[in-house]
């Protein structure tokens, strides 16, 4: 894997694991209080702020750290919050455009139109 790559190169053919000693994905929201904004919110408000941006760089998600195990297989070392909330959120756009513009092969053909642009 590259020093420097895309959402898309880093989990094209490759397997991506979370090693047993790192701590379990955690995204908490808290409960009963009003006005608060959720790290979810904060995600969400920080795409959209790149969305209107009109930049014309990629998106940076932050740094991730993986330890190659072999030629396509990479343990998370560092970003596995990051890395795993990307790929939830990317299936559930999946799965919600999907819905809504039902066609065969759908899932790959959004993965291969979003993807690139992170």
């Amino acid at each position: 894997m590259e020093a420097s790559s895309t959402i898309n190169k880093m989990l094209a053919g490759n397997k991506i694991f979370v090693p047993s000693y790192q701590r379990a994905y955690s995204w908490e929201s808290p409960s009963g209080q009003k006005n608060h904004r959720t790290q979810t919110d904060e995600f969400l408000s920080d795409l959209d702020d790149y969305n209107k941006s009109g930049s014309q760089t990629s998106y940076y998600f932050g740094h991730f750290l993986f330890e190659k195990k072999s030629d396509s297989e990479f343990g998370v070392i560092d970003g596995q919050q990051r890395l795993t909330t990307i790929v939830i959120f990317l299936s559930a756009l999946f799965t919600r455009l999907e819905s809504i513009f039902s066609t065969p092969n759908s899932q790959d053909n959004y993965f291969k139109f979003l993807i690139p642009k992170f």
